[in-house]
């Protein structure tokens, strides 16, 4: 962009700063109802993959449990687990941040949702241990499908290197360092962790690159995805402009990929780790035009979720793959971006606003894009 385009953008931007992310008045005890529904998910899946792994041929689905790394590990692991490392406006702190900590080694999560580097990194321990063995072994590339508790760069190209904003865009803070490269984290992913213990190369962001050969490594997982079709950043008031891609989207790209009589590679590991978009998108901001409506996959129904995820494990092993990681849920209802949806539902409904912060950003980040492709 020249200078008068850059101007102009932060002219707008700061313009709207101040508008805050609105939402619909929800339900009482929204984090009491989120962690009801965390815990029949979790159930459900536990025992869908039990039944998979009888009844398909040569199959490997390993089950890693972050729900009990959660409950039961990181309130004596980390001095802080209720609250963000970055504070600011409710649903996106990281938009105008007013506090960041210095010791995010201590927290649990890096903002209202997403877990920092240090919290990634056990996650990474739990799941290196529901691997069998013989998978640790043999196990030579991976391939994730999910959302921004794995995305690294997808959502970053999306957006032209908007979202997530390695430094805060407004506030007191801005300029503050704030995001690592490409996620929602301060430092390495949980999968980043992983690939360095399994000793494999690092996948290539799909959305950043478009690979046309399913080999060697894929990280399709991209921020807002639910187990389905929909997307949570599509909700946005204005949505964002691109009609972003779910797990099942995912899962079919990467079916896309192969050629007649082609086969996945069978000693690959495939990770899914996806379905809290899926109950969150039950509760999150909405107009009544958005043109991506409706949003199917938003919903308290645990069972969906769970078809959704045995969809892409039956897709994929009828491709040819073998080795699987699925992750449960962390009690969603405990994040604090659930307290802020209580919060939220507790005040009187506010008027929405013509846009918000987060969704100017992704669309300036796009315009940005495009400009960058026509010069």
């Amino acid at each position: 962009m020249n200078q008068q385009h850059s101007r102009t953008i932060v002219s707008v931007l700061v313009g709207l700063c101040s508008l805050l992310p609105t939402t619909k008045i929800l339900a009482q005890d929204v984090t009491g109802q989120l962690n009801e529904i965390t815990t029949q998910f979790n159930l459900l899946l536990e025992q869908e993959i039990s039944d998979l792994n009888s009844e398909l041929a040569g199959v490997n689905i390993a089950l890693f449990d972050v729900n009990t790394l959660y409950k039961d590990v990181f309130p004596n692991e980390f001095t802080n687990f209720t609250s963000g490392c970055i504070q600011g406006p409710p649903l996106s702190p990281f938009i105008a941040p007013t506090s960041i900590c210095d010791n995010p080694d201590e927290f649990v999560y890096i903002d209202n949702t997403h877990p920092t580097s240090a919290a990634a990194g056990r996650i990474a321990d739990v799941a290196l241990e529901a691997l069998d063995m013989g998978v640790v072994d043999s196990v030579n590339e991976i391939f994730i499908f999910g959302d921004s508790l794995s995305d690294r760069n997808n959502l970053f190209s999306f957006s032209g290197g908007m979202i997530p904003p390695t430094i805060a865009p407004f506030g007191p803070l801005a300029g503050s360092p704030l995001y690592s490269s490409g996620a929602f984290t301060n430092n390495l992913l949980w999968w980043e962790n992983l690939i360095s213990d399994l000793g494999v190369s690092n996948p290539v962001a799909y959305y950043q690159n478009l690979p046309t050969d399913p080999t060697g490594g894929i990280n399709f997982a991209l921020s807002g995805s639910t187990t389905g079709q929909d997307n949570a950043g599509n909700t946005m008031n204005p949505p964002f402009p691109v009609d972003l891609p779910g797990v099942t989207d995912q899962i079919n790209t990467f079916a896309g990929l192969f050629g007649p009589g082609e086969q996945a590679n069978p000693d690959a590991l495939y990770v899914i780790w996806a379905g809290a978009n899926n109950f969150l998108g039950a509760f999150a901001p909405m107009t009544p035009d958005n043109p991506f409506a409706p949003f199917n996959d938003f919903t308290t129904n645990a069972q969906q979720p769970v078809d959704d995820i045995a969809a892409a494990i039956a897709i994929l092993h009828g491709l040819g793959a073998r080795n699987f990681l699925i992750g449960n849920l962390f009690e969603i209802g405990d994040i604090p971006l659930a307290e802020e949806f209580e919060v939220i539902s507790a005040a009187s409904t506010p008027e929405p606003s013509t846009a918000t912060p987060l969704a100017i950003l992704l669309g300036l980040g796009l315009f940005a894009r495009i400009q960058q492709r026509q010069h």
